[in-house]
């Protein structure tokens, strides 16, 4: 869906085409389209609001059938929290971003999305003041339940504020009190370099997407916040430049459903087991940092050649496309470098940025989260088919000393590669 090959705005004609496609399949009660579309969401979700604009529409006619989609999301979402492994955390991110992109084309109440993204937060905050054993290692943890919550805003952040004034402020003061509770606020141990080569170096002032990316992605949202919400990056539902004005009277005629219970979990999952003895703290660390890795990369490349000027956010926003498709489809390189280089939907060039995210994620500490070849030939392949003025050279002069370590290379070399 979408006009990937131009990476421009919503085609309406591709819309209407899956509305009808869809609402065929559910007459004839075909119970795999469900599967289908959150499948979508998940492995594609740069277009995720496409998806939730096409769920609204087939609400109109369809609300039963709706009802049951966000009762099967629901689902996901909770089984997914609940889970110790590191993919299933991504797609309870999705799911909930999946969530308030509903909000916003007015299929699921708003005060119920708040009230889910509240009790996220608050279950985070909880934990740094609990007395729970070994409660301070938890951390990895508390930050990404934060940062799911955080990084969902950007895609429905207009439509909630003006719907739930007081709750978005709420949830603003929450997140600040979890940003000044938590006991780390920069990941020492995840800087990639020891000392600078050059002075203001911005490869040494980082670590790996650890504890500073929240705070670094908080601030931009909270920029984004006061410029009315608008991110470059990402497809307005209900903008009439984008989808139509429409698409906003047809949305507003579908039934408006609740937010299902989602349980909310107190504790990270896949800790030690506390028999026949309490698990020592370098256990109940070790068990968190595997299951809840930090999620952005090393940075290599000076603002002037990634950001080109624009908000911050726009940069969280393609960083979280780019990692997300190579999740998706790390298993087909051929389709992974297709999607990378014409389904982004980033409105500008991003090949500068796309070489500093591949580089940086398969630098990062305590490990890259593919195997080293994977990003190997992907960056092979994009430097066949993309404009040869990326900024490669930069980044991997910065990379080397790291990439042709022996001690590295001759542990990443026992990693399979899909």
């Amino acid at each position: 869906m979408g006009a990937p090959e131009t990476q421009q705005a919503l085609d309406a004609s591709a819309i209407e085409d899956a509305l009808k496609l869809c609402k065929r399949e559910i007459s004839n009660k075909n119970d795999a389209i469900t599967e289908l579309l959150l499948d979508c969401v998940v492995e594609l979700s740069p277009k995720m609001p496409i998806y939730a604009l096409l769920i609204g529409l087939i609400n109109v006619e369809e609300p039963h059938w709706c009802g049951d989609l966000i009762d099967t999301a629901a689902s996901m979402l909770a089984s997914s929290l609940s889970s110790p492994q590191p993919a299933d955390h991504d797609r309870a991110r999705l799911l909930l971003r999946l969530l308030c992109c509903l909000s916003a084309a007015n299929v699921l109440q708003s005060s119920g999305c708040m009230a889910l993204l509240e009790a996220m937060v608050a279950s985070s905050n909880a934990a740094m003041t609990s007395d729970a054993p070994h409660r301070h290692l938890w951390q990895p943890w508390s930050d990404w339940m934060v940062y799911c919550v955080v990084a969902a805003l950007p895609w429905a952040g207009s439509e909630l504020s003006a719907a739930c004034p007081s709750e978005m402020a709420r949830l603003s003061e929450a997140i600040d009190a979890y940003l000044e509770k938590r006991p780390v606020s920069f990941s020492q141990e995840l800087k990639p370099f020891r000392a600078e080569i050059k002075e203001g170096d911005i490869a040494m002032r980082n670590d790996s997407g650890g504890a500073s990316y929240l705070s670094g992605l908080w601030a931009a949202v909270k920029e984004c916040a006061t410029v009315g919400w608008h991110v470059e990056s990402i497809p307005q539902l209900l903008n009439e430049e984008q989808t139509g004005s429409q698409y906003s009277s047809r949305l507003a005629m579908g039934q408006t459903h609740a937010v299902p219970h989602v349980p909310v979990p107190e504790s990270p999952s896949g800790l030690p087991s506390a028999d026949p003895a309490e698990p020592h703290p370098l256990q109940v660390a070790a068990a968190v940092q595997q299951a809840y890795p930090p999620h952005g990369g090393i940075r290599l490349l000076e603002p002037q050649h990634t950001d080109g000027g624009r908000p911050a956010i726009d940069r969280f926003v393609a960083e979280d496309y780019i990692i997300d498709t190579l999740a998706a489809f790390d298993a087909d390189r051929t389709q992974c470098v297709k999607r990378l280089v014409s389904s982004l939907m980033l409105p500008y060039n991003y090949t500068n940025l796309l070489s500093e995210v591949l580089f940086g994620q398969m630098l990062a500490l305590p490990r890259p989260r593919l195997p080293s070849m994977a990003y190997c030939t992907v960056i092979v392949d994009l430097c066949r088919v993309m404009c040869p003025c990326i900024e490669v050279n930069r980044a991997w002069s910065l990379a080397s000393p790291v990439v042709t370590c022996p001690e590295v290379e001759t542990d990443r070399a026992r990693q399979p590669y899909r």
